[in-house]
């Protein structure tokens, strides 16, 4: 089962992780449980749908490379998981960050990700 947070590694350099994901994707494609599962699974662990499912785009690369998989590197992964915490218990957040380390993205991710898996967030904004 590729969806055991034990063993599940996501590979984080940019080739590896496009092959991991087309793996990932093809089965999930083909498996309407695996999708439950997967869906499930990103509920309680956003990194991984981060990281198998989010794109970033670069506007410094060569045309043809703008497009990227977005993969959480460490201090995302440690924003991340101090953003989720805060709104789970409502409680503010200060993420400390550099210009280059993609703070606003990933806030802007993570939103996306509640919209997409936990309609229930929109009772929050409205």
């Amino acid at each position: 089962n590729m969806l055991d947070i034990e063993y599940l590694k996501i590979p984080s350099d940019v080739l590896s992780n496009l092959e991991f994901r087309g793996e990932l994707h093809d089965w999930l494609a083909k498996d309407k449980g695996a999708q439950k599962e997967y869906i499930a699974f990103c509920k309680l662990y956003p990194h991984v749908w981060f990281s198998t499912s989010a794109w970033t785009f670069d506007p410094r690369a060569p045309v043809g490379e703008r497009n990227k998989p977005f993969i959480l590197r460490p201090k995302q992964e440690e924003a991340l998981c101090k953003i989720k915490t805060g709104i789970e218990t409502s409680i503010d957040v200060v993420v400390n960050k550099s210009r280059e380390e993609g703070a606003t993205e990933l806030l802007m991710k993570y939103f996306s990700f509640l919209l997409l898996f936990h309609y229930i967030f929109l009772n929050l904004l409205f």
